[in-house]
Parts: C-alpha cells; structure tokens; sequence
C-alpha cells in the first residue's frame, strides 16, 4: 500500500514536470491538462496540500491566457470540481481569481458572484484571519454589481454588509435588535430607548468607515448611496429612541427628547439632500428601493415635527420635491405609499392620520408602532 502511494505521487511529479515544460513551450492548455492529471492521483492518496498548489498554479495559468472567456470556462470548469470535493480554501483562492478575471472582461456580476463566494468562503473557514479580506471582498463585489442593472440593489446591500462586517456589527444586530422589541414589550422604556441608541452608534461608526472609504473611491455615487442607506438606518433607531423615551411621560426627558429629535431631523435632511444629489447627478441608475426611501425619510421628519416637537420647521411635502430636477423621478414619489401620507398629514393633521399609518408598512419602526405611536 505504502509502495503504491509512493509510486502514484513520483507518477505526479513525473506529470507536474511535463505540464512545466509544456508551459515553457506556451502549450498552456496541455499544461493544464497536466496538471489536472497531477492533481487527480494527489487527490485518490489524499495529499491535500498538493492539490492546494497545483490549483492555484492552473490559476496562475489560466489567468495569462489572452482568450479571458476561456479563462472563465476554465477556472469556472475547475471551482465546480473543487467546490464538489468541499476543498473550501482552495475554492476561495479559486473564485478569487475568477473575479480578478471577469472584471477585466467588465463581466461585473461574475466578478461581484465570485468575490462574494470567495468572501463567504474566506470568512467561514477563519473570521478571525480572513475578517479583513473577507470584508474587502464584500466592498468589491458591491461596488461591481452596483455597475449592473439587475443586481444593483443586491449591490449596495453587500456595501453594507461589508461596512458592518468591518465594524464587526453584523453579528450582534439580530440579537440585539430582538433585546431592543423584548424591552418595549415589558414596557421597559429607558432600557429600550438605551439599546436602539447603542445600536444607532454602532452604525454611526460604520457611516465614519464608509467617508473614508468614498474619498478613495471611484464610485463616489455609488459609496454615497450606501453611505444614505446607513444614515436612513441610524436615523429609524433613534427614531425608535426617540419614541421610547417619550412613552415614560417623564418631564424631566423633555430636554433630552427635544435634543436628539433636532438631531434625528438633521441626520434625515442630510440624507435627502445626498439621495436628491445622486438623483440629479444621473451617473447612477435610481430604483425604486431609493425612492421609498427617500420619501420614508421625509416622512420621518414629518412623525418627528408632529409627535415629538409639535412645530413645523421645514413642510415636508415642499422639502422633498425641491431641487429635484428629473420629473420622472417626481412622478414616482408621487405614487409611493409614503408620499400619501406625508400629504395626508399636510392636509388634516397626524392625530386624522393614524389610521393610515396603522395601515402602512414603516420598516423597522413598523414592529413597534401600535407600542409607541398609535
């Protein structure tokens, strides 16, 4: 047994040899081939570490071919292989490459396909070695498929769960979300207003990680839109806050209340004036998820002026539709569901309101609203 595993691993590097000579005489293909010879005996005696080397060497060959589409077929060809015989790591650097590749080609929801399976890859294998590449990988694929039409949305959400995954959020936001909706149902206000601020803070950090990644960037638009994707975020949390403290009828909050509504309302208009500023920038295509969230935002600002300061500073429905430029964009604010209640309030007042509000979806803040709002 031993005398034939010894036989089989000579007969491999008898063939690793011929694939490099076949490689010197620019027969890339037959190289391959070789190689993948090479690799299948190293995989019948089990000699994993082999295979590791041998395919990111038919990586590194493949990735000099000037055919790219052929290159794609190839590595795609091998990940299958790899993938089946659960070799993770060697999948990861497989898939890692294939995404070098298929930007190249500006073939973007490859490349953005394959970062992120690499990064999946990556991060389970060791979170604690590959957090940063992982993370990295994350921001790459988000920023290729923001470039695609079909998966643009998935692209701004992997922005996202790149930042988070830098800031190390995304594994306690569950959970502590669960924690903050436990607290108000016991009625327990100042807990719950306490850990919807905590986790405002933890993405307040991410929107400091996200300005410094933009200024390196050359999809500012993009980066900006994830970026407003963050601040809606940070802005529903101390909404939700905001909402709990008011819920202990406690005078002597009023303060502390009127404080962070001044600030919430800032954050909210900040958004809206990045988001109007991409609208009218017309480098980036805007969906429908931006338009939601854009009148979610102002209407946000409308909740605030009505339950928490009881004055209006700004008129929401005029604030939204000023300095936007593209009437198509308009017409679809116009048909949104919170666009309707923002004019439902203008016109006959919150308290005539709540009913439709009741009806509507208000994202985060929907699973706390009959709690804290109506």
């Amino acid at each position: 047994m031993i005398e034939d595993q010894e036989e089989k691993k000579i007969e491999a590097v008898r063939l690793i040899d011929l694939a490099e000579d076949a490689l010197n005489n620019e027969k890339a293909k037959e190289s391959i081939d070789l190689y993948e010879k090479a690799a299948q005996i190293y995989l019948d005696i089990g000699s994993y570490f082999k295979i590791d080397e041998i395919y990111i060497r038919i990586a590194s060959i493949i990735s000099q071919f000037k055919n790219h589409i052929q290159s794609v077929y190839r590595l795609k060809s091998i990940i299958r292989k790899t993938e089946k015989l659960k070799l993770d790591e060697i999948s990861a650097k497989l898939l890692l490459q294939l995404g070098n590749i298929s930007f190249k080609m500006k073939d973007y929801e490859t490349a953005g396909e394959a970062w992120e399976s690499a990064s999946n890859y990556f991060y389970n294998l060791n979170p604690k070695e590959y957090h940063g590449l992982a993370s990295e990988l994350l921001l790459k694929a988000g920023q290729v498929l923001e470039k695609t039409h079909s998966n643009k949305n998935k692209g701004e959400q992997l922005i996202l769960k790149s930042v988070m995954k830098m800031n190390r959020i995304e594994e306690l936001l569950e959970l502590e979300e669960k924690r903050g909706i436990q607290l108000l149902e016991m009625e327990k206000y100042e807990g719950a207003a306490n850990k919807y601020l905590e986790l405002a803070n933890y993405f307040k950090k991410s929107i400091i990680e996200l300005d410094k990644l933009i200024n390196l960037s050359e999809e500012k638009e993009i980066m900006k839109n994830a970026k407003t994707r963050l601040m809606h975020i940070t802005a529903e949390y101390e909404t939700i806050a905001i909402l709990s403290l008011r819920a202990l009828k406690d005078n002597n909050k009023e303060k502390e209340i009127n404080t962070l509504a001044k600030e919430i309302i800032d954050l909210l208009k900040e958004t809206v004036y990045i988001i109007k500023e991409i609208f009218n920038s017309k480098r980036i295509e805007i969906d429908n998820e931006d338009i939601m969230r854009i009148t979610f935002d102002v209407f946000l600002i409308s909740l605030i002026q009505n339950l928490i300061l009881e004055t209006e500073e700004i008129r929401p429905i005029d604030y939204l539709l000023q300095d936007l430029e593209k009437s198509s964009n308009i017409k679809k604010i116009k048909n949104t569901a919170f666009y309707s209640l923002i004019e439902r309030i203008d016109k006959v007042g919150f308290k005539e309101s709540l009913k439709t509000i009741e009806e509507t979806n208000l994202g985060r803040i929907d699973k706390i609203k009959k709690i804290l709002i109506i």
